[in-house]
This record gives C-alpha cells, structure tokens and sequence, in this order.
C-alpha cells in the first residue's frame, strides 16, 4: 500500500486562500499489479527455460551425430586392429544422405579404414604376430 497527497495548485500559488491545512490524503494498493508482474516473470522464466532446454537437446544430438558417432566407429577400427592385426575390420557403410559436416567425418573414417589395410598387407603375418606382442606387453 502506498499513501498519495494531494493538494490543489491554487493553495499553492494564493497564500491568501485559507487552505494551508488542505490537504486530501489516499491509500492506493498494489497487491493486483504486484501479483500480475511475478506472474509475468514466472511465466517468462518458464518460457526462456523451455527454450533453453529445447536448445540444448538439438545441440546435443547435432554434436552426437556429427563428432561423437562418427569418432565412437574411428576408435573401434582402430581397436578392432589393434587386437588382431590380421583381422579385417567392416568397412565403414555408406549413407547417401549424407551432408558436408558426416562427409568430413566420413573422409576421415575412410582413410583410418584404408591405412589399416595397408598396414596389414605391409606386417603379413610375422609382422602381426609382433605388433600383437608388442600390444599385449603395454
């Protein structure tokens, strides 16, 4: 609640007028404005909260598919020759809907899958049997 005075303007400019008491005095409350703007600010919080979260989860899954798969396939080649230099690991599928970003990604997975066949002819047998050794020591 706030109090409001209120003295009219010709007391003010005739000091002659007998109204040096004339004051009018009024309580205003302003539960039903303050009530309005908390639930205004609740319903904005609400709303900014949903937006962020709608955003995190877009971002999330934009970077799983994008970084985190595509690199998830990368180390299991790898560990895949690296447990049997001779086995050969699937090759990578192929989607065709891809866009530029699982292109590079792709790329990558590509050339990982290529150098390890090219280390598995250049080892043969013998050369498999060490580095196997040489993996199970470390």
């Amino acid at each position: 609640m706030s109090l409001i005075s209120y003295t009219p303007l010709e007391c003010f400019d005739d000091p002659s007028m007998a109204c040096d008491q004339l004051i009018a005095y009024a309580r205003y409350q302003h539960k039903l404005e303050k009530t309005n703007e908390a639930l205004s600010t609740f319903e904005t919080t609400i709303f900014t909260i949903i937006v962020l979260t709608i955003a995190t989860m877009s971002f999330t899954r934009d970077i799983d598919q994008i970084v985190v798969f595509p690199i998830k396939k990368i180390v299991d080649i790898i560990q895949k020759l690296a447990e049997g230099p001779l086995k050969k690991p699937e090759p990578p599928k192929s989607n065709d809907q891809d866009d530029s970003n699982k292109m590079k990604t792709r790329t990558l997975e590509l050339t990982v899958f290529k150098i390890g066949n090219l280390l598995q002819r250049g080892f043969g047998e013998k050369g498999a049997l060490i580095v196997s050794r040489a993996l199970t020591y470390d």
